[in-house]
């Protein structure tokens, strides 16, 4: 068998990701040809491409996608079909980046990456895929401080002859 996996991973709102899909130890498999669907949700991530500059992909395999928008929910799909029939997948390795973007979101939200179908050759070895996510974390806000004035005053005690300071809120 051979492990199958998306990370977990943090971005923020229209940011540029490429998130690795990883395969684990594929040495003497012989691997020559993957398919690979992964959904996640469209309201916050946009799939665009997928990058092969990594040395498993480079020259000598075909790699076709195809973006499916969901119908009448907003999980999308980007179907992945790669080959060769010059060199096969070897060592623990990242297949193949997907890359997408952050929409404009400006509040907390999470994404699952589902590997909702691996087909390794014709279906040898047995892959085992392992879902990721992406959480939006925000770079920007704003911070304020209510009351808007905060002074300095002084209070005596005449008959115990001491002074206290403290700090008040006005507004």
């Amino acid at each position: 068998t051979v492990a199958v996996s998306l990370p977990d991973t943090t971005a923020t709102y229209q940011e540029a990701l490429e998130v690795p899909v990883r395969v684990s130890d594929t040495s003497g498999l012989n691997i020559v040809a993957a398919e690979l669907f992964v959904s996640y949700d469209g309201d916050l991530l946009t799939a665009w491409s997928v990058g092969t500059s990594n040395m498993l992909l480079s020259g000598d395999w075909s790699v076709e996608t195809n973006i499916i928008e969901g119908n009448g929910t907003n999980i999308d799909t980007i179907k992945i079909a790669m080959a060769t029939d010059q060199s096969s997948v070897t060592g623990p390795v990242t297949l193949i980046n997907v890359k997408f973007t952050v929409n404009d979101v400006r509040t907390p939200a999470s994404s699952p990456l589902t590997l909702t179908h691996v087909l390794l050759n014709d279906g040898s070895p047995t892959a085992v895929p392992t879902d990721g996510s992406v959480t939006l974390v925000g770079n920007d806000g704003t911070i304020t401080s209510l009351p808007a004035q905060i002074v300095k005053g002084i209070a005596s005690n005449r008959s115990m002859r001491e002074s206290v300071t403290y700090w008040a809120a006005l507004g």
